[in-house]
């Protein structure tokens, strides 16, 4: 009857709406955040089935509900949850023009070292005077080291790079988080500016001695609420090349990233996780192990001071370009 075929287009076009907006939700908070909301716009279609299947019929009240719906959903997505367009607003190097611009404009333009891995076609686009003193080639303490100025302003470098600028430059003054990466302005002079450090998990003074020496062997989840976080691991006090500091991060019982650096005066592992926890279930069932390793067995016994800390990380670093 026209009846039961009304009602059978009505089930099979709300379940084909519900299929991809509940999908793209939940992938959109346990492991996107870039992709919010916006997947209602592939389910409009289906709705739209929907609401021509009572066309013409006596149920006027669920044809509004369902205009409703649409009209509700609508307004909430095109004005308030549309995270591409915040995106859009992240745009890297627009932003490392201006930070660096309004930097030396302030301080000096002498007085503000540039620090961006970006081409200078592109930086140029945005002002034809930036010049940046980033190379591949140049480790970032050699450049640091000749410089007098008290301003740094660094973007789309390594981990290791930006914790290497970090230990002449301490003070965060400025922080813009962007897609693929951040954009920062770091200081040397003492001041109020914002804490880069984040969150100690762990310090203090550990005695070096057989093959491995743990500093940190526990769940993320003890650590931290999100997936994007950086942990940053220091210690001094040792000056052994056949000694290594190493962290290791294990999601399922599998490990999935393994990293050391020789322990030579002062040493540091600084590791964003995101590629390695893919979503919040992920980051429920992993663990990071950090120690300090002597595969010499040697049974010289050393005291080392270790610093372990856990820094909110940039969601937007990676999150459009992972599959999906």
């Amino acid at each position: 009857t026209t009846m039961r075929h009304n009602r059978t287009k009505i089930v099979v076009a709300s379940v084909l709406f519900l299929v991809p907006l509940v999908t793209g939700y939940a992938y959109s908070r346990l492991v996107n955040p870039v992709l919010q909301y916006s997947v209602l716009l592939f389910s409009y279609p289906f709705l739209l089935l929907a609401i021509c299947g009572v066309v013409g019929s006596k149920r006027m009240l669920l044809n509004h509900i369902l205009l409703a719906v649409i009209g509700v959903s609508l307004l909430l997505t095109l004005f308030f949850l549309r995270k591409h367009y915040d995106v859009i607003e992240r745009e890297y190097i627009e932003s490392s023009a201006d930070i660096l611009k309004k930097a030396q404009k302030r301080y000096g333009k002498d007085n503000v070292v540039c620090l961006y891995n970006i081409s200078d076609n592109a930086l140029h686009y945005y002002d034809s005077t930036i010049v940046t003193q980033y190379s591949p080639d140049v480790p970032i303490d050699s450049i640091l080291v000749k410089s007098d100025a008290d301003y740094v302003a660094a973007a789309k470098l390594l981990e290791s790079e930006m914790t290497a600028i970090q230990q002449y430059y301490p003070y965060l003054v400025e922080y813009r988080q962007c897609v693929v990466t951040e954009v920062c302005l770091f200081s040397k002079i003492p001041n109020d500016a914002l804490a880069w450090e984040g969150k100690i998990v762990k310090k203090g003074t550990t005695v070096v001695q057989g093959e491995y020496t743990t500093l940190l062997d526990t769940a993320i989840k003890d650590i931290a609420d999100e997936r994007f976080f950086m942990i940053n691991t220091k210690v001094n006090g040792i000056a052994d090349k056949d000694c290594y500091l190493v962290m290791e991060t294990h999601v399922f019982g599998e490990k999935v990233d393994y990293r050391s650096v020789p322990l030579i005066g002062s040493s540091h592992i600084a590791l964003k996780q995101e590629l390695n926890i893919k979503s919040r279930l992920a980051l429920r069932h992993s663990r990071v192990k950090i120690y300090v390793w002597n595969p010499e067995k040697k049974t010289v016994v050393e005291k080392a001071d270790y610093h372990i800390s856990v820094t909110e990380d940039n969601p937007y670093v990676y999150g459009i370009l992972e599959e999906l």
